[in-house]
């Protein structure tokens, strides 16, 4: 389950939606689909609804115009969002990759530059992460 997620469309120069940001929000969204129905995500939960400035962020993260009229990111979830509902989820992993959460410092940045070759030859065959050492386990 994805617990947020969005993309701001705010311009805080023009105090207004970028129109290039506006739509480049629609195919960020498009591909958010398609990796939680490839990584067999069962939901998620955009950040924001309504459209528009938000004070002290200086950011809109908004789904829908202010106005309640859709922007390119409404129509994405309403074409998308019924089918992850009824795409069948993907099958097990064919393939395990351990990480080590406490090698590197940069958290989950550093477990995916440790790993980031093994993973993307084994692509094709549903790689999966599982830990190599229990997190926080004495070396």
């Amino acid at each position: 389950m994805w617990a947020e997620m969005g993309y701001s469309v705010w311009d805080i120069n023009r105090m207004a939606p970028d129109p290039e940001k506006l739509a480049f929000e629609g195919h960020y969204y498009a591909d958010f689909y398609r990796m939680m129905t490839e990584s067999g995500a069962d939901g998620i939960f955009f950040w924001w609804y309504p459209g528009g400035f938000r004070l002290g962020e200086n950011s809109d993260f908004g789904i829908i115009n202010s106005d309640g009229t859709d922007r390119p990111v409404t129509k994405v979830i309403r074409r998308e969002g019924p089918r992850f509902l009824t795409d069948r989820k993907p099958g097990q992993p064919g393939y395990w990759i351990a990480v080590d959460r406490d090698r590197d410092a940069r958290g989950l940045f550093g477990m995916y530059e440790a790993v980031q070759a093994d993973f993307w030859k084994a692509i094709d065959r549903r790689p999966a992460l599982k830990w190599g050492s229990k997190p926080g386990a004495p070396k």
